[in-house]
């Protein structure tokens, strides 16, 4: 093996450990058993590399030939094996499809059965029939890349659409079996073109099943987020809304009725939250939202009832020793007008950059709590904020009148 074939392989290890490396973060970081599986795929099909392209054995000259002819006709299978367990399961064909899901099932016996079968072959064989072994166990190798594809595909069409991103993983690795396997068959035979371009397919193939893996555990995370999302909360901003939201604001209601205080009911009304829909895209009302609900949390405190009355009005309770003067109540909307209404900088679809400028309606009722009703007192703000400009505290109809 020459220098320069030593240089390209070494490129090539040296890139595939460091995507592990990566993937070694990911996992520890998400903790998932996923991403835990596909770390031990990238290891294994790391190793099974090193070791078709020779560097294992130049590196380790003392390895038994048989253990080393053993190794390189029966990991490929095995990391098919691997493979077809990590595909299945990040395609979830276990729930998915009962068409990929059994014949997933059987490729996964036949994997298995080959590496056994070329593992004792390559033992009890003689070393001239090495070339042949290796010719089964990269059929074995371009079988698996072909089932993979067409589940891959069968999953796209039913709706899954980040399965598509595995057929260029499976054009990728066709031409990593061919090039590492006629190197394992006949080494010094590929040109440095062929290497250059064997090396740069492999670690481009490691480098998409990592990013595949990192991507499908995070969706999983985020739905499993959302899952465990109480009723009543807010999925975008993780605010109480609805009934839940009605119920924190009775109990701040209570609270202060039983340490003798008054409460500001104050409510922020977002009049253009779908202003840049059409221009920006459906969806980016998602991330006004998340940074309003941090700015109105930043304004009023971190002790205060925060929550979201619908998809416009965000509410905040802050319990206060007597209710306000209208004096007060308007230096309070100046502050909080000033802190919740700068420019917003939004990402629209195809990573376009927009400025949403928040047109804020805000109004503050100022009641005492034991002498009020918290929903009547909600509903009042309401009308107060949706009004432009909506500033100053009015009497609350028939049942109770604010001081200003």
């Amino acid at each position: 093996m020459t220098t320069l074939e030593i240089a390209l392989w070494s490129c090539m290890a040296g890139g595939m450990l460091t995507v592990c490396m990566a993937a070694l973060v990911d996992a520890i970081s998400s903790r998932s058993s996923g991403a835990f599986m596909g770390l031990s795929y990238l290891i294994a099909l790391t190793l099974y590399a090193v070791l078709l392209c020779g560097l294992l054995p130049l590196a380790l000259p003392g390895l038994p030939p048989t253990l080393l002819r053993t190794l390189q006709v029966a990991l490929g299978p095995l990391c098919c094996t691997m493979a077809l367990v990590f595909t299945g399961r990040w395609l979830n064909a276990r729930d998915d499809d009962r068409w990929i899901c059994p014949l997933m099932h059987s490729a996964i016996a036949i994997s298995l059965l080959a590496t056994l079968g070329l593992g004792v072959a390559a033992i009890w064989l003689p070393a001239d029939r090495q070339s042949e072994l290796l010719l089964v166990s990269a059929a074995t190798c371009f079988a698996t890349v072909i089932l993979t594809g067409l589940c891959s595909w069968r999953a796209y069409r039913l709706g899954d659409r980040l399965a598509l991103g595995v057929l260029p993983t499976a054009v990728a690795l066709s031409v990593s079996i061919i090039g590492l396997y006629s190197e394992a068959a006949q080494p010094g035979l590929l040109a440095p073109a062929a290497i250059g371009l064997t090396a740069l397919c492999t670690v481009a193939y490691v480098l998409m099943v990592a990013a595949l893996s990192i991507i499908r555990t995070r969706e999983s995370k985020r739905l499993e987020r959302l899952a465990g999302l109480h009723l009543g909360t807010d999925p975008a901003t993780g605010l109480p809304t609805g009934s839940a939201l009605v119920a924190k604001v009775d109990d701040s209601f209570w609270r202060s009725a039983r340490a003798g205080m008054a409460c500001n009911v104050v409510c922020m009304h977002l009049h253009n939250l779908y202003e840049l829909a059409d221009v920006a895209g459906h969806g980016v009302e998602n991330q006004i939202a998340l940074t309003m609900s941090a700015r109105i949390r930043r304004a009023v405190g971190f002790r205060c009832v925060v929550g979201l009355y619908h998809a416009r009005c965000f509410i905040a309770v802050i319990p206060v020793s007597r209710e306000s003067s209208q004096t007060q109540i308007q230096a309070f909307v100046q502050r909080l007008r000033v802190l919740i209404s700068k420019p917003v900088p939004i990402t629209g679809h195809q990573r376009t950059q927009h400025s949403f400028q928040p047109d804020w309606g805000i109004a503050v009722v100022s009641a005492t709590a034991h002498d009020h009703d918290s929903a009547a007192v909600l509903r009042q703000a309401e009308r107060m904020a949706m009004q432009d400009g909506a500033t100053a505290p009015a009497p609350l109809s028939e049942a109770a009148t604010v001081t200003a």
